[in-house]
This record gives C-alpha cells, sequence and structure tokens, in this order.
C-alpha cells in the first residue's frame, strides 16, 4: 500500500471514529433512528431473517468502514441510528445470515443511503428489496455463502 493510500485510510478512520463517538452521545440523547424493512421484490413479503450494515466505502483505497450493524427481525424490519454526517457516500447493505435463511435465502442488497432516504414510504421507513436466491444445476451443491458470492 503506498504511503498516500496509508495516510488516507488512517485519516478516514480518525474521522468516523470521531463521528461515531459524537453519533453515540447524540443518539443518547435524541434517540434519533431511522426505522426499514427488508421485503422480497417478487412478492413483497418480509425477510423473516437477516442482517443489515450501515457502512462508508472508499473508492481510492477500496476500503470499508462499518457504521452500524444490526439484525433484521421475524417481521422483516430493522432500526439504524441517524449517521451524524450527510448521508453522502454512506451505504446500507441487507445480506442473509446463512443459518436462519436456509428456507429463503436472498441476494445481499446495497443501496445508497442518501437515496434510500429520498425513496422511503413513510417520514423515517426505508425499503429495501431483495432477490430470492434460486437455486440451479449448476449452483446446487454449493453453500448460502459461495451462493451469495456468484451474484
Amino acid at each position: 500500500m503506498k504511503n498516500t493510500s496509508k495516510k488516507y485510510l488512517i485519516l478516514l478512520l480518525l474521522i468516523v471514529s470521531g463521528l461515531l463517538l459524537s453519533q453515540q452521545n447524540e443518539a443518547t440523547a435524541t434517540d434519533k433512528y431511522i426505522y426499514g424493512k427488508v421485503l422480497y421484490s417478487d412478492n413483497l413479503t418480509p425477510v423473516s431473517e437477516g442482517n443489515i450494515k450501515v457502512f462508508m466505502y472508499s473508492e481510492l483505497s477500496k476500503t470499508e468502514v462499518v457504521i452500524e450493524k444490526t439484525t433484521i427481525n421475524p417481521n422483516g424490519e430493522f432500526k439504524i441510528s441517524v449517521p451524524p454526517l450527510t448521508a453522502n457516500g454512506i451505504k446500507i447493505m441487507a445480506y442473509p445470515n446463512e443459518i436462519d435463511n436456509i428456507q429463503n435465502p436472498f441476494e445481499k442488497k446495497v443501496i445508497d443511503y442518501d437515496l434510500a432516504l429520498k425513496n422511503r414510504s413513510g417520514e423515517n421507513e426505508i425499503i429495501i428489496k431483495v432477490e430470492k436466491l434460486i437455486s440451479n444445476k449448476s449452483q446446487g451443491n454449493l453453500n448460502l455463502e459461495e451462493k451469495i458470492m456468484l451474484h
């Protein structure tokens, strides 16, 4: 890794660390959250289990800094904290929990946080539509993690 990339990564980590501390204090004081739902795109039924990750991704250094992780409940719902900075550059990923999603697995889906806020269904609700993972003969013997990596 070049020195410039290392410096950029260190600076990014310091900024995010400071923002996370600020966010933690703000969230405790004001309890600002965004609520969301993960639905299968074919029939709009809720995903029964899975995970949500909020992160910043740097194209320059090809690094990801996780801001928050949470789980999707059996009704397809999740709750995340409102980031303390502009949503520009922040992404949200819905991804399956391979233990719980054996019956109805889904492909991971990454969306831009700012776009999700613009397209939300209610004042504080983000909808993430995911595709069901369909097994075919060429993928039939792969485990769920390998199938997700293919998509």
